[in-house]
């Protein structure tokens, strides 16, 4: 019994050390050459772009605000990781990019943001505004309508990942979806170089 108890805490630990150098080597080494530039308006109502976060670390996220699950769990981790940096997090400013422009207006924003981490801006726009921004970052994103309401009713299916944009604008890093809140803490400090 005793060996099994043993085998069972090795393995433990072999998984462990196996799932940390797998996000390690995802969040060091999946970034392609993306990024972009963006214009949008803030849930404040502010219009902001790119630019006005040159000298800090962006961390994006696209998602909207109907998503049941993925979005929400998204925009809880990087409250986390900003959470996790305390201090070290002032350079870094978390920012939600909705790509439904038709439902997440600036009012919805308004409501939605507070329910995260309080230095996050959500960003909306026109139709093409927020296209071009998703498309920049390589963001899929496709509608499913419902049955019954075509056209009104829908869902979005979307890749989940997280950007880190560096002071000058270039992409620096991604994040995976089902990375945790202190591992991604722990991404950003090396490049923060803390």
């Amino acid at each position: 019994m005793r060996v099994v108890c043993l085998g069972g805490r090795a393995a433990g630990v072999w998984l462990a050390v196996l799932l940390v150098s797998a996000a390690t080597f995802a969040e060091e080494n999946s970034a392609p050459i993306r990024g972009g530039g963006f214009t949008l308006t803030d849930h404040r109502g502010r219009e902001l772009s790119d630019r006005d976060f040159r000298g800090q670390f962006m961390l994006i996220y696209f998602g909207y605000t109907h998503c049941p699950d993925v979005c929400p769990t998204g925009l809880s981790v990087m409250t986390s990781a900003m959470q996790a940096l305390g201090d070290d997090g002032k350079g870094v400013q978390p920012l939600f990019i909705s790509f439904d422009p038709k439902r997440d207006t600036v009012s919805i924003l308004a409501k939605y943001m507070p329910h995260f981490h309080p230095r996050f801006l959500g960003l909306t726009g026109s139709e093409e505004q927020v296209i071009a921004a998703a498309n920049a970052y390589g963001v899929e994103v496709s509608a499913t309508y419902a049955a019954e309401t075509p056209g009104i009713d829908y869902s979005m299916n979307h890749s989940a990942f997280t950007y880190l944009v560096a002071p000058d604008g270039q992409l620096r890093s991604m994040y995976r979806e089902g990375i945790d809140g202190d591992t991604m803490a722990a991404a950003i400090r090396r490049h923060l170089g803390k």
